[in-house]
């Protein structure tokens, strides 16, 4: 007696329904496989571009870093020797200041010795009370 599961008998050259379907689902099989490599391959590769292009941008912005840092090291600098060469003036400005009041100072001193001498020399030439005219 043949049921509902009964299969019917097979012709030369053709396969059963489980070999079919064993056949679809080896093709189904190799048919995902295919893909998923597909999308594997396609994902490393835009995986790549994206490490590449981080890479391009962090090698820009260390470059740009470094001319920044340059830059502000270059400014610093140029105040720096600015604020020395202003110092350096005022320094040789107070040292002339300074030559010149010394000098003054010289030359007072100098007179002074000078009205001095007079003054003793007159002194032993006349009495006091004439002598210390001139100091007044």
């Amino acid at each position: 007696s043949s049921g509902i599961n009964a299969e019917w008998p097979l012709r030369p050259g053709e396969n059963s329904f489980n070999e079919k379907i064993n056949v679809e689902r080896d093709r189904y099989k190799k048919r995902f496989n295919e893909e998923a490599q597909l999308l594997e391959n396609e994902f490393a590769s835009k995986r790549e571009k994206c490490v590449k292009d981080q890479d391009a941008i962090l090698d820009e912005l260390q470059i740009q870093f470094k001319h920044q840092k340059e830059s502000i090291l270059q400014d610093h600098e140029t105040k720096l020797d600015h604020l020395k060469n202003r110092l350096k003036m005022e320094i040789e400005n107070e040292q002339f200041a300074l030559k010149q009041s010394d000098e003054s100072l010289q030359e007072r001193k100098r007179k002074y010795e000078e009205n001095l001498k007079d003054i003793l020399k007159k002194e032993k030439s006349t009495d006091c009370d004439s002598a210390l005219i001139p100091l007044l």
